[in-house]
């Protein structure tokens, strides 16, 4: 009788370790798949990532240009009804396969961070044909198709065969900033926005490099 108490009592402890074996690797796996999960999640999260503005455009080199109201227009460049109309040439240094006009806006500020207006920024391809261009629309800056609606600006000689937006970027393209006839904005600064799939900013002195005319 006293043996068979011993013996049912034996079997009992072994189902106790048992249970407790079974319930501490339960608990191990879940750690390994909550673990597992988290970098997946990670993974996933730093791959949407937006991309630096900066490891795709870059500035050129740009040059300040004239007109006067006696003059004639500049692609890119408006004829003041008086005084001077101040703008820029701007190359585009980079531009990475991809980039297009949805991805990239302006801000023109002085150097102590001072917002600055300025007419428009036109997009010219390499033959001089206006492409785009960036200007007040509804109360903020967008891009719209060249030549745009009783716009002298923006209509330059020859054609380019963009038809919609976002239009494309390239190195052999130009930048011309109308920047007004409210006078010169040399020493400022004009701020490419990363937008769409960038993010952050590139920054050029205007002109670049300094003294440039």
């Amino acid at each position: 009788m006293r043996s068979h108490s011993k013996s049912w009592r034996r079997g009992r402890g072994r189902r106790g370790v048992s249970f407790i074996i079974a319930t501490i690797l339960l608990g191990a796996i879940t750690v390994v798949l909550a673990a597992i999960l988290y970098i997946l999640v990670s993974g996933l999260d730093h791959g949407t990532a937006n991309a630096p503005l900066g490891s795709a455009f870059a500035y050129g080199k740009s040059t300040e240009t004239t007109v006067v109201a006696a003059g004639a227009a500049l692609p890119g460049c408006s004829k003041p009804a008086t005084g001077t109309e101040y703008c820029y040439q701007i190359a585009i240094g980079q531009a990475s396969t991809g980039l297009a006009t949805g991805d990239i806006g302006f801000t023109l500020h002085t150097p102590a961070g001072t917002s600055l207006p300025f007419l428009s920024i036109t997009l010219l391809d390499q033959s001089g044909a206006a492409i785009a261009q960036y200007a007040p629309m509804g109360g903020s800056y967008a891009w719209a198709l060249c030549p745009i609606a009783a716009s002298v600006a923006c209509n330059a000689p020859g054609s380019n065969l963009v038809t919609a937006l976002p239009a494309p970027l390239t190195s052999s393209d130009t930048m011309i900033l109308d920047a007004g006839n409210g006078g010169t904005v040399s020493g400022d600064n004009l701020l490419a926005l990363g937008m769409a799939s960038y993010s952050g900013s590139v920054q050029s002195s205007l002109p670049y490099p300094a003294g440039t005319h």
